[in-house]
């Protein structure tokens, strides 16, 4: 749908309710607090037979994005300082960052890549400006990978250990774009419930208590699942908040906490063409030596095609390729710390005497280190120096805030192109959606008609709900619409509808095929820990 035209009619009544905000009790002495919130998510992608591209998106985000993220803060907290942080962890991400297959393949990535850069520092030693760079490089892979290898727990355990200066949350078990699948409430259920689910697997004794909408689409009722699931607080996009609500927690009818996502701090630090990231001193993602060496030169680490190494001797400066400078990692850090001052200094300037709000500052974790290089530097710069008239808080901390009386219900909306549903449901991708609706409806007759059963028929209705949930990850569509993944997004769409029906054949003639199950398992080991109960 046109974007505008869905304004247009949103406006008009026909489309969209606004959302309503009526503040009965004040909102205390809670504010000047800023939530920082990285929302932390990779699409499942775990191939046993084959080795493809788009498994590189897990390697890069832990080596370049997860990984330096969780020593920055481990470094803060072994210096006594004094932080907070919400992070979001998606299941998806979850899974995958504690399989032994994909851990085994991280590792061997950052071996290979260690491999190329041996090369670099032998071809690059008599230049001046890049051997420098090749040797940090190399220094700071083999510190990763050295880490990453002592780590036979992988990152979670040590993501859990910094519970005092982060809240680590939840969200729908393969990041489904909830509205899309308001038709089927038994759909949603099965996304949030398994979402939580997996959360306790790998928090065992935890709960928890926020939940990371996925792309912040809500729609109507969503919030009183959260809440009968347990869920204390989430997050909105500004487009489903009145403009004068924007910063102080929101509490719905049906007890559970909105956060409006700050349009200030989105513009300052995620714009690419006016945001910090866009400064010409930091590093250039696009230059990569993996689209500028020749390929017998890149062999073996790089083979059959062009894919980016995450070796970029390039800053932003110029558009054109020859306008291109050499990267200074001093001069970017310097410019890091000069921006976390200046965020930090526009925020002590916004909590002014005459208004006491609590911002709330979310964004893609994988923005920091992987898109913006700089990124995590930025955020320990961020708490390094924070003092004085703004303090980092959970949002947990903020509850109180908006008093029990109040009754604010959301607007539909998503932190999308538009603010709506447009991205995830549009000319492009619109069959997808339609495709899960369609799924979930017969699971839904599947589960009615089939009741209880024999081992062997709860175990294909288990793997029936794993693929209807893979079915219904937003990446698909969202990828689809863009068309920055080829074929792959599709082709996994519709080798998950291909499976679903398949276990729906194979219950309707009762013959189970063994191996053909034993196939399917291995190729979606996702949430063995998952209930068929979450889907009703």
């Amino acid at each position: 749908m046109n974007p505008a035209l869905n304004t247009k009619k949103r406006e008009e009544g026909k489309i969209f309710s606004p959302p309503l905000c009526l503040i009965i009790s004040p909102m205390g002495a809670q504010g000047k607090k800023i939530l920082l919130v990285l929302h932390a998510h990779l699409p499942f992608v775990r191939h046993v037979e084959e080795n493809v591209y788009e498994e590189n998106w897990l390697h890069e985000a832990v080596l370049e994005c997860y990984l330096p993220l969780v020593l920055m803060l481990e470094g803060l907290a072994e210096r006594g300082k004094k932080f907070r942080l919400t992070l979001s962890l998606s299941p998806t991400l979850m899974e995958m960052l504690a399989d032994p297959l994909l851990k085994a393949r991280t590792l061997r990535h950052m071996h290979t890549l260690a491999e190329l850069l041996e090369k670099e520092v032998r071809r690059t030693a008599k230049d001046a400006a890049l051997n420098p760079l090749a040797k940090f490089y190399l220094g700071r892979t083999r510190r990763m990978m050295s880490v990453y290898e002592n780590a036979r727990g992988g990152l979670l355990p040590r993501i859990a250990a910094l519970r005092e200066h982060v809240e680590v949350i939840t969200t729908a078990a393969t990041h489904a774009y909830l509205p899309n699948l308001a038709p089927v409430p038994e759909a949603v259920n099965a996304q949030i419930r398994a979402g939580i689910g997996n959360y306790k697997k790998h928090f065992p004794g935890r709960d928890p208590k926020g939940f990371w909408l996925p792309e912040c689409g809500y729609c109507e009722g969503l919030d009183a699942v959260l809440k009968s699931n347990g869920v204390e607080y989430f997050f909105l996009n500004t487009s489903g908040v009145p403009r004068e609500n924007i910063y102080r927690p929101l509490r719905c009818a049906s007890g559970a906490v909105a956060f409006a996502r700050d349009p200030l701090s989105a513009r300052e630090v995620w714009c690419g063409q006016t945001g910090y990231p866009a400064d010409p001193l930091y590093r250039d993602f696009y230059r990569d030596v993996g689209y500028e060496l020749p390929m017998e030169y890149l062999h073996p680490h790089v083979t059959g095609f062009r894919v980016p190494t995450g070796i970029k001797y390039c800053r932003i400066t110029g558009q054109n390729i020859g306008d291109k400078k050499i990267y200074i990692r001093q001069e970017a850090l310097r410019r890091a710390r000069e921006h976390a001052l200046d965020f930090l200094k526009r925020k002590t300037e916004f909590f002014s005497p005459e208004k006491n709000p609590v911002l709330c500052a979310p964004f893609d974790a994988e923005l920091f280190g992987h898109w913006w290089f700089e990124g995590i530097d930025w955020l320990g710069f961020l708490f390094e120096g924070a003092a004085g008239g703004v303090e980092f808080a959970f949002p947990s901390e903020c509850l109180d805030g908006c008093g029990e009386n109040s009754l604010f219900v959301p607007g539909l909306s998503s932190w999308g192109a538009g603010g709506y549903s447009d991205t995830w449901l549009n000319e492009k991708n619109g069959w997808a959606a339609a495709e899960a609706c369609r799924a979930a409806f017969r699971m839904r007759d599947f589960f009615m008609a089939m009741g209880g059963g024999p081992a062997d028929m709860e175990r294909l209705r288990k793997q029936a709900l794993r693929e209807l949930l893979l079915v219904q990850a937003s990446d698909w569509p969202f990828l689809i619409q863009n068309g920055s993944a080829g074929h792959y997004p599709a082709k996994r769409l519709r080798k998950h509808l291909e499976r679903f029906y398949r276990l729906f054949e194979m219950a309707g003639t009762g013959r189970i095929d063994g191996a053909e199950m034993d196939a399917i398992e291995r190729e979606d080991a996702i949430f063995p820990e998952m209930d068929c109960g979450v889907f009703s």
